[in-house]
């Protein structure tokens, strides 16, 4: 993951879009819009050096596709991905290449009618494929124990449509004190072309735990009741803590949110877990967002003070809208008159912006219900705590020296007004 500070910090990328194909499965008269994302880790960081005080958003990786009966059909991998407003601008405004004019290599977009494209570099491997039944785009970062992985994908099946996604972390430190293993999260939703649909998320994560934590092993314990465990593992699987018990099979001593949230409070880091959400297209699988404060840098001309960061883990989502062929009511005309032309009900247009949100945002007044499992302590306690390091690459500074270095770029380049525009449609 290191290679990632030394070339994304003048990367940009086009805006992400689609363009029609010549012909694609339209089945028994009706429509489909299909879109799914995926994201490794998406960051949401702040810092006195962003000009306008604005906020950053990145991940890393990400994955989206699009793909309708209209013959439209888009997929995107990238790592690291700044966003549809930054990077695009930032790409247009370098003449096709990524911010200070260098190539952009880690991402991989095509559109209809465009060949398979596949983008390989040390630690970093990306494919996307735009077909006229399938949209696919797939992006793996890192070697060994530390990889992170996206992957999306919507196609035909036979009488409907599906689309899914799905991430996986292993190995990733946060915040120079969170271990997180075997994340795993998808989600899934199959629409057969009347509307009928399933719908599936989840969310696991085989190991989470930092230094200087300590959970005391709950009395209902068959094991270890009332002993207290320092620096323990812990396990998580849709909303609930599992807790590590010597003896005890893994997953079955479950533990109480407010003492894991607790617990971390301790070190800094505040939790917050967001359900699953059913929508009327598909679902959003769970997630869980880490928030902290990553201690200023030594004195320098780009990067200067703390920066709050949240990090959202696991968050895919699936979407396939469907409308049926309209009904035609029979027309029986008035004896002894000439029948009057009669124009068909029309089939309701598909909506031909780039990847329809999927996730509620501030625009559309919906928000992703979530349990808050703790407050941050004062800045002093995190001082006091902030020794603790693990011998893997930890990848909160990492994506905020791309983000800080990207929007210094940026700024210089005149073109920082234009990210307060919203990622459009996207996720």
């Amino acid at each position: 993951m290191k290679l990632l500070v030394g070339i994304a910090a003048a990367t940009g990328v086009a805006v992400f879009g689609v363009a029609p194909l010549a012909a694609a499965d339209v089945a028994s008269g009706g429509s489909y819009d299909g879109t799914a994302v995926a994201y490794g880790n998406l960051v949401t960081a702040t810092n006195p050096s962003v000009p306008l005080g604005l906020s950053l958003e990145q991940s890393a990786p990400e994955s989206r596709v699009r793909l309708t009966s209209l013959g439209e059909s888009s997929a995107l991998a990238a790592g690291p991905y700044l966003g549809d407003s930054a990077t695009g601008i930032a790409f247009s405004q370098a003449g096709g290449k990524g911010l200070g004019g260098l190539d952009f290599p880690l991402v991989a977009v095509t559109s209809a009618g465009d060949k398979p494209k596949d983008v390989t570099a040390p630690g970093v491997d990306l494919h996307a494929e735009s077909g006229v039944n399938l949209a696919a785009a797939r992006a793996a970062l890192g070697t060994g124990a530390n990889r992170a992985a996206t992957d999306a994908r919507v196609e035909r099946v036979t009488g409907g449509t599906s689309a899914s996604a799905s991430s996986f972390l292993d190995t990733v430190v946060l915040f120079d004190k969170l271990l997180i293993s075997g994340l795993r999260s998808s989600a899934e939703t199959v629409a057969d072309d009347s509307g009928n649909r399933t719908r599936r998320g989840t969310l696991s994560i085989g190991r989470l735990t930092a230094r200087g934590i300590t959970i005391t092993v709950p009395p209902e314990s068959p094991l270890g009741a009332g002993a207290q465990i320092t620096g323990p593992d812990l396990g998580f699987v849709d909303g609930q803590f599992f807790l590590e018990v010597p003896g005890a099979p893994r997953n079955s001593v479950p533990v109480d949110a407010a003492a894991v949230a607790d617990a971390f409070r301790t070190v800094g880091l505040t939790m917050t877990f967001a359900k699953a959400v059913e929508t009327d297209t598909g679902i959003i699988s769970p997630s869980l967002t880490i928030s902290g404060v990553v201690p200023a840098p030594p004195e320098n001309p780009q990067v200067n003070g703390e920066t709050p960061v949240s990090v959202t883990l696991g968050r895919t989502a699936a979407s396939v809208t469907v409308r049926p062929a309209a009904a035609i009511p029979a027309f029986t005309p008035a004896t002894g008159t000439t029948p009057a032309a009669t124009t068909p009900d029309t089939t309701p247009a598909v909506d031909g912006a780039a990847l329809p949100g999927l996730v509620p945002d501030a625009a559309s007044g919906a928000t992703v219900p979530t349990v808050d499992l703790g407050t941050a302590p004062a800045a002093g306690d995190r001082a006091a705590l902030a020794s603790a390091s693990y011998a893997h690459p930890d990848l909160a500074p990492v994506y905020l020296a791309l983000g800080l270095a990207a929007a210094v770029a940026m700024g210089a380049a005149g073109i920082v007004r234009s990210m307060s525009v919203s990622r459009g449609k996207g996720v």
